[in-house]
């Protein structure tokens, strides 16, 4: 994460972002990963919490319910999530 938080030109909205997201994996899906895995169930309440974050919409325009941000923001937000555990970049898919 601190690598890609140091990369060059980010905005105070990509860094804040990215702040979130890896947040969001510590608190929210590595503490159940393992447990969800070997249960092979559907991640709903991953899947809800991503939602609310509207991490699903970060290039979605804002004037259609979506953060407006640009496909940087989504490329290191997936590598973010994903560096610290596969499974949100599996919902992401």
């Amino acid at each position: 994460m601190e690598r890609l938080a140091q990369t060059e030109g980010l905005t105070d909205i990509q860094r804040d972002i990215l702040a979130t997201v890896r947040d969001f994996v510590d608190k929210e899906i590595l503490p159940v990963a393992t447990e969800l895995e070997h249960k092979d169930e559907y991640p709903a309440q991953i899947v809800k919490g991503m939602k609310e974050l509207g991490l699903f919409g970060l290039t979605i325009g804002e004037e259609y319910g979506g953060l407006g941000e640009s496909l940087l923001t989504y490329a290191l937000d997936v590598g973010v999530g994903h560096r610290q555990h596969p499974l949100h970049r599996g919902v992401h898919d």
